[in-house]
This record gives C-alpha cells, sequence and structure tokens, in this order.
C-alpha cells in the first residue's frame, strides 16, 4: 500500500523546497508543516517517509521526523558505496 499526500499538498510541498529551501531558507514554519503532513501520513498508517530531495532532511532532521525516514543522500551515498565496494 502506497501513501502519499494530495495533490494541493505536494504542491505545497515543491513551493517549499523551490522558494525556500533551495535558496538555504529553513524557517520553523516549514518545518511544522513538513512535521504536520508526516504526521497525517502516520495517522494513514504509513510506516516511513522518504525525504526525496536532498535538502528535506536538512529542514527535518531524521531524530526529530515522527516516522522513521529515507534519506535520499544517505541511500545515494550507500549505494555508491556498495557499488564501489
Amino acid at each position: 500500500m502506497q501513501f502519499a499526500p494530495d495533490e494541493d499538498t505536494c504542491l505545497e510541498v515543491d513551493q517549499i523546497i523551490w522558494d525556500e529551501l533551495t535558496r538555504g531558507l529553513f524557517t520553523g514554519a516549514s518545518c511544522a508543516r513538513y512535521v504536520e503532513i508526516m504526521n497525517d501520513l502516520k495517522a494513514r498508517r504509513a510506516n516511513a517517509v522518504t525525504l526525496s530531495c536532498t535538502e528535506i532532511g536538512l529542514l527535518v532532521p531524521t531524530e526529530t521526523a515522527p516516522l522513521p525516514t529515507i534519506d535520499s543522500v544517505d541511500a545515494q551515498v550507500a549505494t555508491i558505496l556498495e557499488w564501489m565496494m
């Protein structure tokens, strides 16, 4: 079963990424909104969330996220290291 935010929420997530995170802006309001979205996914029985933009992990660190996270940066580094070894 897959869980994803609705279209309006996805647009909001995208807007925060492009208007703030890519410009080095990490606001408390955006962090709170991302945590709210993650809590909604958790309430709908999601087991984890994928941070599919490299900056999201800077906005919502893994240790403060309400769900286990899969950070795209960590996943890419692990894959590269595995391939290299």
